[in-house]
């Protein structure tokens, strides 16, 4: 992992040095993942050009993980598309997954906000692996002398045969929204997060950890006490302390709710995610004013 917390190609080195065939043993790697999005602690996108030169030849499946949640809805022509939200935007470059990729999973129930759970995984395979993989043909389920095309009854291609209403979620939104609306959606989350982080710049009290990438706001609330005083030995411990009581007043208040975590070497900092399509400017206008009500006094 990068110091933002991604994948980057220096870091996997030594991974591919344990896929050679005279470093493994005789054994085989099952396959090779990365991913991108928020999951990554400050949201940095992952660099794919960790595999530019294709696969390692030791590794038999590369695959993506599409948990910037913007739509991967098509694998043509061998490579993961990019459609609906992102389909224009100008954020396509940050998102799109490998092409040399064989699979990649994707989870609208994120970014897109569609209902728990709505995930999906995208093959460029075309023979049937999932069948191939999980189905088992059960007898009392999936009866093989029905008067339809058999074929029509995908469940046995899953480990959990009862979950292929997911996809009704993620087409009844796309129905109701719209490619535009979902790329508007996406957008909205970008704008917002750099909105946020800009406005952090013009105000005492604001110190952005990173600049962000995705929608992922990480700072530290700085209270009156320790302005000016980051020099002193227990500034890094005190401010560590103000996130957990901010936290807790704000929870008690019923203002809103921003989770906090510590990273590495880094105190506790405030991780804002930007993903309600409902939040507006107003709103993030708000979050900075209500901070800055409730630690007034620290």
């Amino acid at each position: 992992m990068g110091s933002r917390g991604a994948y980057s190609p220096c870091s996997l080195h030594p991974t591919f040095q344990m896929l050679d065939p005279e470093n493994s043993h005789g054994q085989k790697a099952f396959n090779g993942s990365g991913q991108g999005g928020w999951w990554e602690g400050f949201g940095e996108m992952a660099d794919w050009g960790w595999s530019s030169g294709g696969r390692h030849s030791n590794s038999p499946w590369l695959l993506g993980g599409g948990e910037a949640e913007a739509p991967f809805t098509e694998v043509w022509k061998g490579k993961a598309a990019w459609l609906g939200s992102l389909r224009k935007s100008q954020l396509t470059q940050l998102c799109c997954a490998h092409p040399r990729a064989d699979s990649v999973a994707w989870n609208p129930h994120k970014l897109l906000t569609a209902g728990l759970q709505c995930s999906a995984l995208l093959l460029r395979d075309t023979t049937n692996l999932l069948k191939r993989c999980h189905g088992s043909q059960a007898s009392y389920l999936f009866q093989q002398d029905k008067f339809y095309d058999v074929a029509l009854d995908t469940g046995d291609k899953v480990v959990q045969c009862g979950r292929r209403v997911d996809c009704l979620k993620l087409w009844l939104m796309w129905k109701a929204q719209g490619g535009q609306g979902l790329e508007r959606r996406v957008n909205q989350a970008f704008a917002l997060a750099r909105y946020l982080a800009e406005e952090m710049k013009k105000r005492e009290g604001f110190e952005l950890v990173m600049e962000p990438e995705f929608v992922n706001v990480c700072f530290w609330f700085v209270p009156p006490s320790l302005r000016g005083k980051q020099e002193s030995l227990d500034y890094s411990e005190r401010l560590a302390k103000v996130a957990p009581v901010l936290k807790e007043r704000m929870v008690k208040e019923g203002s809103m709710m921003i989770g906090y975590q510590p990273h590495g070497t880094r105190g506790n900092f405030f991780r804002l995610i930007v993903a309600n399509p409902a939040l507006t400017q107003a709103d993030m206008d708000f979050l900075l004013n209500e901070l800055e009500r409730l630690g007034q006094d620290l």
